[in-house]
């Protein structure tokens, strides 16, 4: 290991030096110096070129470390990753539904700005048409919470209206605000203790418009969890101010790849991988091919032999458990 003396040893090492060899060959000790007397002529001398010595070493450790990629910074360690054709993640623009309400028929025009507390702001991608909507479900009981199940993704949010109605029993059916609790699963208040589940053919009819955002601006700033409430820029004519997050949110936004980060995928690379559809090299590939994975699971032979089953995470993310879109994009990634 490589040992760099610090300021105050080089001075003391540039001054004892200068005693030694100037002092041993003058017998008059009236003439010999002493760089230790405080502002002396030769002790600043001293001082200055130690200065030099330090700033020279400082330039050494930079060069020692990024000589190597466990410690390279920047563009040297993208250029140990440009070796094995890894590259540094960009930044990416948040994106996710926004759910609408308002009056039916009234229509968004595309570029309808919205933000979040923050003042984070986002930008409508196509227009987008308030209606009523209505969807079957089924209903089931737990004291005075009951829960709606749909068959397929419901996209509605939580802090939605909801009208309720054919259930054989009547306190399932009414007017009431939701909780979504998951992409098909929403929860409602109840009175009194009909039977469980619900009877009859039900549905649920809400007013609103689905309508696909991006943040304006690049980052995991744009990022944010369902159930959040988000504000017009500018009032909209029968169109309500507030607006709703369904239970995905916004998702995708990602800072620009950390040295440490782009460091583990490169490490990862030259220690383990062997092909890209090997246990270890399936880890690597969605690392790489997709934004926002940061760790990746693989059983082999699940559920059976010739088939395996893949899990990751997205921990920098407001959730880092992947909705169902995250998922399809990985699977397609790997297709």
């Amino acid at each position: 290991m490589i040992t760099f003396s610090t300021l105050a040893q080089i001075q003391e090492k540039l001054k004892n030096a200068l005693i030694l060899s100037y002092n041993s060959g003058v017998l008059d000790t009236k003439k010999q110096i002493d760089p230790n007397i405080r502002n002396s002529f030769i002790g600043s001398i001293c001082d200055s070129m130690s200065a030099g010595f330090d700033e020279a070493n400082d330039m050494l450790k930079e060069i020692l470390k990024q000589l190597f990629p466990q410690t390279a910074t920047d563009e040297y360690l993208e250029l140990f990753c440009a070796n094995y054709g890894i590259t540094r993640k960009s930044a990416v623009k948040a994106e996710g539904y926004v759910v609408f309400t308002g009056t039916a028929g009234t229509i968004l025009p595309s570029g309808t700005l919205i933000k979040k507390l923050d003042e984070t702001q986002y930008t409508l991608q196509s227009a987008t048409t308030i209606s009523s909507n209505t969807i079957s479900c089924t209903i089931t009981r737990a004291g005075t919470t009951a829960t709606a199940t749909t068959s397929s993704n419901h996209n509605l949010a939580t802090g939605l209206t909801i009208t309720i109605a054919g259930a054989s029993q009547s306190q399932y059916n009414l007017t009431t605000t939701i909780n979504v609790i998951s992409e098909n699963q929403f929860t409602y208040q109840v009175s009194g203790s009909p039977t469980t589940p619900a009877t009859g053919t039900i549905t649920a009819t809400a007013t609103f418009g689905s309508g696909l955002v991006y943040a304006d601006n690049l980052g995991s700033v744009g990022n944010s969890s369902g159930g959040s409430q988000f504000q017009l820029v500018s009032p909209i004519a029968n169109v309500d101010d507030t607006c709703y997050l369904p239970y995905n949110g916004l998702y995708y936004g990602q800072d620009v790849e950390q040295d440490e980060d782009l460091r583990a995928r490169l490490l990862q690379r030259t220690s383990s991988f062997v092909a890209p559809f090997t246990e270890s090299g399936i880890s690597v590939f969605l690392k790489e091919r997709v934004s926002g994975i940061t760790r990746v699971w693989v059983q082999s032979a699940t559920p059976s032999a010739g088939y395996v089953s893949i899990y990751f995470t997205r921990d920098n993310d407001s959730n880092i458990i992947p909705n169902s879109a995250q998922v399809i994009q990985a699977k397609n990634a790997i297709i």
